[in-house]
């Protein structure tokens, strides 16, 4: 026998070899094929678990920088409301300080000729609001009768004035509290 040449025999196990040959390798190739199946299906679950898990802890970490923001701006808008309330104290008191200014200087020239007893007695609160009522009213009066030909702008009607119009009327009136009251208000307080 020559090395090219097979007999029959051996053809047929060298086909049978080849058959089980090609059996194994196909087993093997789907075990493979199954086993890299397995493992792209697992890569897919820890990577896609990853980029879900990685996509959470990103929408986490915004919901507490705006929780932060939103802390943040409500501690500035207290800060400026105390700020603001703060600031409207002061300028309350210094309304109070600069109205008894005016009233103190006012009240003298209105006690002196009147030399009651009841003059001198302490004046309560409610007395200096009306001394300074009066003061006020005695005061515009006397310029208005001694520049009489000159005749002073004349006030508008109520009912058509402004609101600043009304409070400037208010303050010259000498009425306290003006400055919160609506426009019906102020023509109230004005006719009286």
């Amino acid at each position: 026998m020559s090395d090219t040449t097979l007999s029959p025999k051996e053809l047929k196990r060298a086909a049978k070899k080849a058959q089980k040959e090609a059996k194994a390798l196909q087993k093997r190739l789907a075990r493979e094929a199954k086993k890299a199946a397995r493992e792209a299906k697992r890569d897919a679950k820890r990577y896609g678990k990853a980029v879900v898990d990685a996509a959470a802890s990103a929408g986490e970490a915004l919901v507490e920088a705006t929780e932060a923001a939103v802390e943040q701006a409500k501690e500035a808008v207290a800060e400026a409301a105390e700020e603001a309330k703060e600031k409207a104290a002061e300028v309350k008191a210094e309304a109070k300080q600069a109205a008894k200014k005016p009233a103190a200087a006012k009240a003298p020239a209105a006690k002196a000729p009147a030399k009651t007893p009841a003059a001198k007695a302490p004046a309560t609160s409610a007395t200096k609001v009306s001394a300074t009522k009066a003061t006020a009213k005695a005061t515009a009066a006397k310029p208005a009768a001694k520049t009489a030909p000159a005749k002073a702008p004349a006030a508008p009607a109520p009912a058509s004035a402004t609101v600043a119009e009304l409070r400037a009327q208010a303050k010259a009136a000498g009425l306290t509290g003006y400055s919160s009251l609506t426009k019906a208000q102020l023509v109230e307080a004005l006719k009286k």
